[in-house]
């Protein structure tokens, strides 16, 4: 996905498959990215700029 992405510069947040981690990114492309240099699987969950709460969800541990 990161090599074909086209970037919009919508800014989005983003959280890992557990809901433990989030962060924003400039846009899609930028996640796709930053998800193939580090090995990380993190999904678009809102177009919020930027995440909102930093609350965990239930169950992660700190």
């Amino acid at each position: 996905m990161a090599t074909a992405c086209i970037h919009d510069n919508r800014m989005v947040c983003a959280s890992t498959p557990d809901g433990c981690s989030r962060r924003s990114f400039l846009d899609q492309c930028d996640m796709y990215e930053y998800n193939c240099d580090y090995g990380t699987k993190y999904s678009t969950k809102s177009t919020q700029s930027p995440c909102m709460g930093g609350q965990q969800d239930y169950g992660c541990s700190l």
